[in-house]
């Protein structure tokens, strides 16, 4: 059954993965993942008892984000805040850089690290379950597509 709200987010999330253009990518993935951790049940379910706060920025803080998750909810913010502290803080090359590693089947987060596409800062199961996260609503869009 179609979602009005959902949906129309994740083919604009399948446009940005479709596309060259990588800069939307970061602020489109945490609004189709917010609204769908609210209208989804099995992603809510994915989240329950889950606590994690992570900061997403380009090195020079023109692109950032923060993602909340507690309460089997997920809230975001378009900016990134450090306080208070986030268990992990990646700082990503450029959008695509991103992108690449998140939506990654396998992602090589070492080898991202050692091309110095991405440097996290704090927990790395944490971003390994992000990107779980990110490759589910992947999965999503292209069936809405």
């Amino acid at each position: 059954m179609p979602n009005l709200v959902l949906d129309p987010l994740l083919k604009k999330l399948q446009a940005c993965l479709e596309s060259d253009v990588a800069e939307p990518f970061l602020t489109v993935l945490l609004d189709a993942m917010a609204v769908a951790m609210l209208v989804d049940a099995k992603c809510r379910a994915s989240i329950h008892g889950f606590e994690g706060r992570y900061v997403f920025k380009t090195p020079d803080k023109k692109v950032g984000a923060t993602a909340v998750f507690g309460g089997s909810h997920m809230s975001v913010s378009h900016q990134a805040i450090d306080r208070p502290e986030p268990n992990v803080t990646v700082t990503f090359r450029n959008p695509k850089a991103l992108m690449e590693l998140l939506l990654s089947r396998t992602p090589d987060l070492i080898g991202a690290m050692l091309k110095q596409d991405v440097n996290v800062d704090g927990n790395l199961n944490y971003l390994y379950r992000f990107a779980f996260l990110a490759r589910h609503l992947q999965l999503m869009a292209t069936r809405c597509a």
